[in-house]
């Protein structure tokens, strides 16, 4: 928990630490080994126009389940985003505003604590594949992956010699 992210990014700190995935209950959910662990860096600074930001990085391994073989996917994540802290919804509304529409930053609202931890459970969410699969599934050939549609005919094969003319 960041107490004071005001003071943080006056004073333009670093915080840096590993976390198991374990620890972020959304994201173990997702995982295949919640003993995977993510790296991450939190720099206090300002904006170009003076609001207080937080630039936020988080790297690491996670293993993912691929919807097509359900076997384990491997991700690599390497993931960095700039945060504005706007104290309320209005002021929020005002700084975004100000952005340009291709501008890589976010505006949160902050209020006298942090929570960094939810902070990098929310970038990690927001940065995995919304449907993980591998290019090519290890050891599943092909036509077990590719359900081939029942012939309309398969149902006369079986009426097949039960049917006396």
């Amino acid at each position: 928990m960041l107490k004071d992210p005001k003071e943080f990014c006056r004073r333009n700190e670093k915080l840096e630490g590993g976390v198991p995935v374990a620890g972020f209950p959304r994201l173990a959910a997702l995982c295949s080994n919640p003993s995977d662990e993510l790296k991450w860096w939190l720099e206090g600074s300002h904006s170009a126009s003076g609001d207080i930001q937080l630039d936020l990085t988080v790297s690491g391994k996670l293993d993912l389940v691929c919807q097509r073989c359900l076997d384990t996917f491997s991700y690599s994540l390497d993931s960095k985003i700039s945060l504005l802290l706007a104290a309320t919804e209005e002021e929020a509304d005002e700084m975004e505003s100000r952005l340009a529409d291709n501008d890589p930053v976010e505006v949160i609202v902050g209020g006298d604590s942090v929570n960094i931890m939810e902070l990098i459970e929310d970038e990690v969410l927001l940065s995995i594949p919304l449907s993980p699969r591998h290019d090519a599934c290890p050891n599943v050939p092909l036509d077990k992956l590719v359900k081939k549609p029942d012939s309309p005919f398969s149902a006369l094969e079986g009426m097949k010699g039960r049917v006396r003319g």
